[in-house]
């Protein structure tokens, strides 16, 4: 039927809008579904009578009813089943899907304001496949891969907030997916969170975002990836790389600790009366210096370095 063809032929065109970049025609067929779905919308519950008489003409009964016929009366003409309205209405009802197509296409336009307010519409979607609302693990598998779709929205936001340096409303919308969704929210929006804010020179709040996305519990977040790098991993590494490049030291390292400490990044430092070895394999450039510079305040600690200066 007609009403089952809208659909895919809606999703077809945000598709190509969302691979083009085309904000404007995505924004028009965004405006079209909503004009479409409020047709089909079933009429409201008659609320029941408080058991008062109205009185009232045959005459004025019959003025307000043919004045009113013309707003009333086509939906249930043409429409009489209830049922059968509200499952047209479903099918073209905005989705999941059509937004995050929409975001994309407006992420690629360049326009935070868009994807923004766009994404507050996943809101329900989010809240629908909580991890706790799973009551088997083939639902819970089911409620993964949902969120994995839709988590490329906020990827797209992330992407677009950061290339127009809007730090600010970028953490309000990891603090909301997370609130959201109960999950932690994709690695890459978190990345670019933390280039924008070390960017701006915000290393407390880095270090604030590591410690609220590793705070939330996600038992599915903790699956290692194929190179055996998990997630806590991947995120420290990326947090204290943008830390370092932007030279804030001191940050970095109180980042690269906390990694150590939780057990979620290993240095392998053998001490001997004269020297220190440290194992720096594994680690990436701005790691290894972490790892110098914690076992050499570690040494600073326990012996007392003196420094020969030069004669002048």
């Amino acid at each position: 039927s007609i009403a089952q063809m809208l659909p895919r032929i809606h999703r077809t065109v945000l598709r190509q809008c969302a691979q083009h970049g085309n904000l404007t025609a995505g924004l028009r067929v965004v405006d079209h579904i909503n004009r479409l779905s409020k047709k089909f919308r079933p009429p409201p519950r008659p609320q029941p009578n408080d058991g008062i008489a109205e009185a009232a003409d045959d005459d004025s009964e019959e003025k307000s009813s043919s004045s009113s016929s013309s707003l009333q009366q086509p939906a249930a003409e043409t429409y009489a089943d209830k049922s059968h309205m509200k499952s047209i209405h479903r099918l073209v009802v905005l989705k999941a899907e059509d937004w995050v197509q929409l975001i994309v296409a407006a992420s690629k336009s360049d326009d935070w304001t868009v994807c923004f307010n766009a994404l507050q519409h996943l809101r329900p979607y989010l809240r629908s496949i909580r991890p706790s609302r799973a009551k088997s693990p083939e639902q819970k598998r089911l409620y993964l891969a949902r969120y994995q779709q839709i988590g490329c929205a906020l990827v797209a936001t992330a992407k677009c907030l950061e290339k127009r340096s809007q730090y600010a409303w970028l953490v309000r919308a990891i603090d909301d997916w997370m609130q959201w969704s109960q999950r932690r929210p994709p690695l890459a929006a978190v990345q670019s969170t933390c280039r924008i804010l070390s960017a701006r020179g915000r290393a407390e709040e880095v270090v604030q975002l590591v410690s609220n996305v590793l705070g939330q519990k996600d038992d599915d977040a903790a699956v290692v990836t194929k190179k055996g790098v998990t997630y806590e991993q991947r995120l420290y590494f990326a947090a204290i790389a943008t830390l370092y490049w932007r030279r804030m030291f001191y940050k970095a390292d109180e980042l690269f600790i906390t990694a150590v400490s939780s057990g979620h990044v290993k240095v392998h430092i053998e001490e001997d009366d004269d020297e220190v070895r440290v194992d720096l394999h594994g680690l990436t450039a701005p790691m290894a210096h972490c790892a110098i510079r914690m076992a050499m305040r570690q040494q600073c600690k326990n012996k007392r370095v003196r420094f020969n200066l030069p004669d002048e």
